[in-house]
């Protein structure tokens, strides 16, 4: 857990924990810097017309990101002088 936080905040990404299934658990995340997560401590899945209607009781709002599509192209391999 440690590496994985260290390695996100190194890099300029937010972590976000997943499997957070007890007091324990948690309590550690946070004693490392980990702030966000997820998992049964939290909240059991639901399906996802009662999540918009949770999303809404609460006055949040869902949004929809869209990503435009990238051409990758594969470079050759290089041999090593």
């Amino acid at each position: 857990m440690t590496a994985i936080t260290r390695l996100g905040e190194s890099l300029g990404l937010a972590v976000t924990a997943e499997g957070i299934e007890d007091e324990l658990v948690e309590a550690r995340l946070r004693s490392i810097g980990t702030y966000k997560g997820q998992g049964w401590l939290f909240g059991k899945p639901v399906p996802a017309e009662e999540a918009r209607k949770l999303v809404t009781a609460r006055g949040l709002q869902l949004t929809a990101r869209t990503i435009e599509p990238v051409e990758v192209r594969p470079e050759p391999l290089r041999r090593s002088a």
